[in-house]
């Protein structure tokens, strides 16, 4: 007796036009906001599908995510109709290992692709002739402008290649200036949330330590960060890999309290359940001591969805190398 076979299902395949550029110390995918779905409350099936975060992979072997939160970025751009604005840009993180996507604050790095994305895209028309062209771009995400610097050949096209330089890149690329305008109070309408310059933060029973306090500054400009005096921390967590599961927890408890105390968060559980803000660093002296090597004052270690960020926050320095890919 023959057996008939059961159907399969046909999945149905959906085309989304972007592009994939390294913008800074990130990299990410840059789409036309017509191309996504007219709410912002269905981008989450696309850009999970796209970065390959679908089934929780932290791998993301099935999209063009490269396992890293550095590498599972998506900057949304339209044109705006705002005066005096260029094109919108909304920042989205994609989470690696979690179908979640995250829309609260913005990202310098991914940021300084958005003048260029939108000069090839013709989303801004240069003078004939000219050699640069500033971009005003207005952040959905903090609702605040930032101006952008951007090289051209004598096409008119983006001028890819070039001798800046920065940490965390080997290559080096045009250089493009980023301007935040006004970013004092992105997302807490202040510079220090808190009300204080400096205070302690602390970490009741953590696994390992107990309770421990560490020295910080709680402040928002670009974005919300908690900046931490590294030789606060506890002393087994001095000399730690970055990278380390210890590391990495006690990062994410000094940042879920500092959530709080912004008022970001109203609990602790709420605090963890946004990875993308606020962000947090360890600022401490250059490990070779005095000016440090090439003439830097300090040494930050950042973190990003609870691992030890490679790169830097962009939105604490103006200036980054681009190079298309």
């Amino acid at each position: 007796m023959a057996v008939t076979p059961a159907a399969t299902k046909r999945r149905v395949r959906h085309s989304l036009p972007a592009v994939l550029m390294r913008a800074g110390t990130s990299k990410g995918l840059f789409v036309h906001r017509s191309h996504l779905p007219s709410s912002q409350d269905e981008w989450a099936t696309p850009l999970l599908a796209a970065m390959g975060s679908r089934y929780n992979d932290a791998r993301q072997i099935d999209g063009v995510g490269g396992g890293s939160s550095v590498t599972s970025k998506v900057a949304v751009v339209a044109p705006s109709t705002r005066p005096g604005v260029d094109v919108e840009y909304t920042f989205v993180q994609v989470a690696v290992g979690s179908e979640t996507i995250d829309l609260s604050g913005n990202c310098g790095n991914i940021c300084s692709g958005v003048g260029p994305f939108a000069v090839q895209e013709g989303l801004v028309t240069p003078m004939p002739g000219a050699r640069k062209i500033d971009v005003r771009i207005f952040n959905t995400n903090t609702s605040k402008l930032i101006v952008e610097t951007v090289h051209l050949n004598e096409d008119g096209s983006v001028q890819e290649d070039g001798d800046c330089r920065i940490p965390g890149v080997k290559d080096s690329g045009s250089e493009i200036k980023v301007a935040f305008v006004n970013p004092v109070g992105s997302m807490t309408g202040k510079l220090f949330p808190s009300g204080k310059r400096s205070e302690k933060i602390i970490v009741e029973e953590f696994v390992g330590l107990g309770d421990f306090a560490v020295d910080v500054t709680l402040i928002d400009s670009a974005n919300p960060f908690v900046l931490v005096d590294a030789e606060s921390l506890p002393v087994p967590l001095q000399g730690q890999p970055a990278d380390s599961p210890l590391a990495i927890g006690v990062a994410e408890a000094i940042r879920k309290q500092g959530a709080v105390r912004m008022g970001l968060a109203s609990t602790i559980e709420a605090a963890g359940l946004v990875r993308g803000t606020p962000k947090i660093a360890y600022l401490s002296r250059p490990s070779s001591g005095g000016a440090g090597k090439d003439g830097a004052d300090i040494q930050v270690q950042a973190y990003s969805m609870d691992a030890g960020n490679g790169g830097y926050p962009d939105t604490k320095k103006n200036t980054k190398p681009f190079r298309r890919r």
